[in-house]
């Protein structure tokens, strides 16, 4: 049983999204690639990915990390980040504003803290175990 609210591992996420969401309104697409037939991954996923795993390594050096870009065949193992650096790239890459920054992390099997940026919206949505879930700093019901 989860008795952690994970306060730490929540502010963490919320500054660290919400600085990928700034770095990623000021960047240009530099280029795209065919991941699968219906998937694209840019340069911006790989950039924004990037930067929160080195995040995360500072923060939390023995945590294990498995990112959609970089760290595909990571194990969800004791501690372990969850990254999707852009989630909706299609939509990222055609100037469509529905696309979001997602991180969370796992203990074990359990979600203990996530979060998603939602950069065009400017809405940040958090949650974690015992501690509830947020939008933009209000609690949710």
């Amino acid at each position: 049983m989860v008795t952690d609210n994970y306060e730490k591992e929540i502010s963490f996420i919320e500054s660290v999204l919400k600085e990928a969401a700034q770095r990623l309104n000021h960047m240009k697409i530099q280029s795209i690639h065919d991941k699968t037939s219906r998937d694209l991954v840019t340069s911006s996923d790989y950039a924004i990915e990037q930067y929160i795993i080195t995040m995360i390594q500072s923060q939390f050096p023995s945590d294990h990390i498995l990112s959609e870009e970089m760290n595909q065949d990571t194990l969800l193992q004791e501690r372990t980040w969850v990254l999707d650096p852009i989630d909706g790239t299609c939509n990222y890459a055609n100037a469509i504003p529905m696309f979001g920054i997602q991180l969370a992390l796992t203990v074990g099997s359990v979600i203990a803290a996530a979060g998603i940026m939602l950069p065009c919206l400017n809405e940040l949505y958090l949650a974690s175990q015992n501690g509830g879930c947020t939008l933009n700093g209000k609690k949710l019901t």
